[in-house]
Formats: C-alpha cells, sequence, structure tokens
C-alpha cells in the first residue's frame, strides 16, 4: 500500500507543524528552526501567492491532502509545507501573525468569498515506526521526477539524509525514482564535493558573489554538479564519488586537491573575502571552462585572474582570433556608419570633436598592424633568399 491509499483523515490545521528538515529549507534546514523561522523561509524563498489566490477563493481542495508522519505525538507535514502556511495565514493561526499584514488582500478576498475551508485539512499519515523506504519513496516520485519539483539543492539533500539516516542505497533510490540517466548520483556527487569544502572550511558561503535562489541563495548548486559531468573537470580534481560497491564517497576531493577545488568554485561564483570576481558570465560557459580545466595553459591563465573570455582569446589559434577580430571591428564600424547616415541630425559638435582623436587613433592602430605584416612578409623573403 503506498501512502496515496491510505485514508484522508481531517486535522485542524493548529494540530499540524511545518516539518524543520524539509528538504525544500535546503541549507537553512534544522531540528532547531521554529515554526514561525519556518514559515518566513517560505514566503521569503519560494513565495506563496499563486496559492493564496487560488485558496481564498477555492478553500482547500480535498483531492490533494498533505502529507504527514507522526512524531512525539504530533504531525510533521512532510509534503505540503507551502499549502500549509498558506492555511496558516488565511485560518488566522498565531504562527503567521508576523506575515498577515503583508496579505491583507488576500485574507479579505477570503472573507468576501465565504472563508472556505482552510482550517480541517485532509491529510493521510505515516506511523513514527513507519519503513523509512515507503516514505522515500513516495516522497522520491513526487519530487524528484514529478510535476511537484524541488530545486536541484533540495533534492540533493533529500538524496543525501535518505542515505543517510534510513539506511537506503543510491541504487534503491534511483530505482525508487526511475532515474536511468545517472541525476540522482550527480546531484549527490554535487552535494558531497561541497559539502567537504564546507567542513574542512575551505569554502565559505557567505562569501560568494554569484548568488542562487530556492533552497540555496549562497550559489547556484546547479552549477556545480553539471560541471563535475565533464570528464575533464573530475579528472583534473582528480574525485572519485563513489567506491566500487557504489558507496559514495562524502569525502571526494584528495586532500591534494582541495586548493585546485577551491579555485574552481571561486571561478564560477567569485568570492568577496579574497575581492576576487567570478570568471565565468553565465552557466553557458560551463562546457568552456570544463574543457579549459583539461588544458594547464588555461588554468595557468585562469588562476591569474584572467577571465574565460579572456582566456579563450589568449589561447585561440592567432590566425584564427586575428580573423574573428577584423571581422568584429568591420561589424562595429558598419553600425558606426549606418548610425551616423540615419542619425546625422542628432549628432552634436561635441560628439564630432570627441570622436576625432579616436579616429586617427584607429587609423594609427590599422597602419601599424600592416607595418607588422609587411615586416613578417620581408622577413620571409629574406629568409628565402638565404
Amino acid at each position: 500500500m503506498t501512502a496515496i491509499d491510505k485514508t484522508i483523515t481531517h486535522i485542524p490545521v493548529s494540530k499540524l507543524f511545518l516539518d524543520p528538515m524539509n528538504p525544500r529549507l535546503g541549507e537553512s534546514a534544522g531540528e532547531t528552526l521554529t515554526q514561525e523561522k519556518i514559515i518566513s523561509l517560505i514566503i521569503e524563498n519560494f513565495g506563496i501567492d499563486d496559492l493564496l489566490s487560488s485558496m481564498a477563493f477555492n478553500g482547500y481542495f480535498d483531492a490533494e491532502p498533505l502529507v504527514c508522519q507522526e512524531r512525539y505525538g504530533q504531525f510533521f507535514v512532510i509534503e505540503g509545507n507551502r499549502r500549509l502556511v498558506t492555511s496558516l495565514i488565511l485560518s488566522g493561526d498565531p504562527r503567521a501573525s508576523e506575515h498577515a499584514k503583508n496579505f491583507q488582500y488576500f485574507i479579505r478576498l477570503h472573507e468576501q468569498q465565504g472563508s472556505p475551508n482552510v482550517s480541517e485539512l485532509p491529510i493521510v499519515i505515516f506511523p513514527e515506526d513507519e519503513d523509512p523506504k515507503r516514505i522515500s519513496a513516495y516522497l522520491g516520485i513526487r519530487h524528484i521526477v514529478s510535476t511537484k519539483d524541488w530545486d536541484s539543492f533540495a533534492k540533493a539533500r533529500w538524496i543525501h539524509e535518505t542515505i543517510l539516516n534510513k539506511n537506503i542505497s543510491i541504487k534503491d533510490i534511483s530505482t525508487m525514482t526511475g532515474d536511468k540517466s545517472g541525476t540522482i548520483k550527480s546531484l549527490l556527487s554535487g552535494y558531497n564535493f561541497m559539502t567537504q569544502l564546507e567542513n574542512e572550511r575551505k569554502f565559505k558561503r557567505d562569501n560568494t558573489i554569484r548568488k542562487g535562489r530556492g533552497s540555496n541563495v549562497s550559489y547556484p548548486f546547479s552549477w556545480v554538479y553539471t560541471l563535475l559531468n565533464y570528464p575533464s573537470a573530475r579528472n583534473y580534481l582528480n574525485v572519485s564519488f563513489f567506491d566500487e560497491n557504489e558507496q559514495p564517497n562524502p569525502r571526494p576531493i584528495p586532500e591534494d586537491k582541495l586548493d585546485d577545488a577551491i579555485f574552481v568554485v571561486d571561478a564560477m561564483f567569485g568570492n568577496s573575502e579574497k575581492g576576487q570576481n567570478a570568471l565565468l558570465n553565465d552557466s553557458r560557459e560551463l562546457s568552456k571552462f570544463a574543457e579549459a580545466l583539461g588544458n594547464p595553459e588555461k588554468v595557468y591563465f585562469l588562476q591569474n585572474g584572467k577571465s574565460l573570455k579572456e582566456v579563450t582569446h589568449l589561447t585561440t589559434d592567432i590566425n584564427k582570433r586575428l580573423e574573428a577580430i577584423f571581422f568584429e571591428c568591420i561589424e562595429l564600424l558598419e553600425e558606426g556608419s549606418n548610425r551616423i547616415t540615419k542619425d546625422s541630425e542628432t549628432i552634436t559638435s561635441f560628439t564630432i570633436n570627441e570622436t576625432e582623436p579616436k579616429i586617427k587613433n584607429v587609423n594609427d592602430l590599422l597602419k601599424r598592424i600592416k607595418q607588422q605584416f609587411i615586416d613578417i612578409q620581408t622577413k620571409s623573403s629574406n629568409d628565402l633568399d638565404l
């Protein structure tokens, strides 16, 4: 029998508790979180306006029961925390009083609609001694592969916690979720990679310049596991994520590669403590970054502060790079000429006067380049004469 087959029971919202270990809370999850703090985190990081609008009009749909587990005689919602927060606000639960003023529009709308039910919620209950595999299978299917999706960090945290605390193997989780593409292993690999760096005090999430969102606002976690999917990146870091028995390695980075791992992380996300900006502009550069990690020359330039774009230019064959430079110059100058023709009446004397020395500079550069080419050809001819 699956959880959805269980009998639906209606419980007053006042007797339902948000789960402090909800994977969706990501880096903030922890047993000491108060109910009020969880409400704030869910509202700030995930939003509830869509649910408020629907439930203010319609109340709570019985077709979407919350999933709870009984712990110490209390009902903790392990699936449906956003819906519970919405119900707490609309029902006037004191735990949500701090946020009620921000949602007065929806509260009044709910009252105008005759206050449809948000106080007695449908739930299905897992007992405290329920087989962890049954709960994990249900949550995994709901949030890893279905439309009720968690973000990547929440998924990775759930996978980690499930393996660590519930004695379920990575193979079992992959089977439960129908994962045949290795996504589960990739997510866990990225999670263990970053966790090791944090545990060994090599990485401080507060120092990142490029921030994430959702359950991990400190950095975009998807960049980590995406990069580590490239063999060149894994080879550069010499990481080992699983042993021969498919057991995850909680310390996948060798000791002598920790500094290289931090270089990679800082290159992606920047480091305010070091005064270092990210060397990548966006996630589309991850494949080029992975390729660069397999090239010692490119790694040297990156480690010396060159951006990935600069490194690509520096290490591109000179003939191809010159061709690209001249095409780009021609394109820009043609744009300038066309704009002058089109908008000639709006060009000021100040612009014309300021542009004259720049035009001279461009002409001087072109003459210099032309002379460099002549010198090369002359030298080649002299070598042939010899």
